[in-house]
């Protein structure tokens, strides 16, 4: 297993719910490389614009505009004002108010194709997360054009 497929394995590791490092950020190292294999999986600018309509899989309108990419350790991210998020499109997850404080308010897409979109309520040390915005994974969605954003 090379140093790539052993990080991969680490961060599954990680982010399985009972974890002992359960989301803790990388070493620099292993961030700097693990980032760099996520960015050069990229095929949309790390700088948003206003103008890209992002769809689901299954053709729903989930978004226009965005404003950058974020790249953290576990994964790359596109992110949204909430302006430029269709909320017609998408629901909370789970009902009710969370309990205790939460990092993100999980929500998903009304279509077949449940895409997982955050909703930042706290900050975390993995990642340039800001509170208040949402982030999707780009390989959730596609563009107008039907391109697909991560290969």
């Amino acid at each position: 297993m090379n140093q790539l497929q052993q990080l991969y394995q680490k961060i599954k590791e990680r982010s399985t719910k009972g974890s002992p490092f359960f989301y803790q950020s990388l070493s620099p190292l292993e961030s700097q490389i693990i980032r760099q294999d996520y960015k050069n999986h990229l095929t949309i600018s790390i700088e948003g614009n206003k103008l890209t309509k992002f769809y689901t899989n299954s053709g729903t309108h989930i978004a226009i505009g965005y404003e950058r990419i974020v790249i953290g350790d576990y994964g790359a991210y596109i992110e949204f004002l909430p302006q430029q998020i269709n909320h017609n499109v998408i629901k909370n997850k789970f009902e009710g108010v969370p309990n205790k404080p939460v990092k993100y308010i999980w929500k998903e897409s009304i279509d077949s194709s449940k895409v997982k979109v955050y909703e930042q309520k706290g900050i975390v040390s993995y990642a340039d997360y800001k509170i208040g915005m949402y982030y999707i994974h780009p390989s959730e969605l596609i563009t107008n054009d039907n391109e697909f954003l991560y290969t």
